[in-house]
């Protein structure tokens, strides 16, 4: 049994969800501290749901990290992006919500995470919607 660590290792495929989900937390006390009142349950709800729907929805066909296939294929190139922007906007969200630590013990986790799954971001670097590399 192989012990190298790739994008699609169990391990790393746990590491990412671990990730998504503490994006998700960190969107939604992001959401509960911008307003207050009955707003605040409203931002709760909706940050991490277009976080969430985003995330979901628009992805490379034939992902290897994913299950189902995705609704709105995209380039590799713009699911990088959308990965970047939603994992890495997390942390911000986290430091908007006032928990310096969680932000910073997520950015740790964060950065590990992209060292590790360095074959995933070549790999969307490198292919089109269809998940077929890019011809240049």
């Amino acid at each position: 049994m192989s012990t190298s660590l790739t994008s699609t290792s169990p391990q790393m495929l746990r590491w990412r969800f671990f990730l998504e989900i503490a994006a998700l937390a960190g969107y939604f006390f992001a959401g509960w501290n911008m307003w207050g009142g009955a707003m605040s349950l409203v931002g709760a709800i909706v940050l991490p749901a277009f976080a969430g729907v985003v995330w979901s929805a628009f992805a490379v066909a034939d992902d290897p990290t994913r299950q189902t296939r995705a609704p709105f294929p995209v380039s590799g190139r713009t699911r990088l992006a959308i990965e970047l922007i939603i994992l890495g906007g997390a942390f911000f969200a986290f430091l908007n919500a006032g928990l310096n630590f969680l932000g910073l013990l997520y950015a740790i986790a964060l950065g590990a995470y992209f060292y590790f799954a360095r074959d995933r971001f070549t790999w969307l670097q490198s292919v089109d919607k269809n998940g077929r590399p890019i011809e240049d």
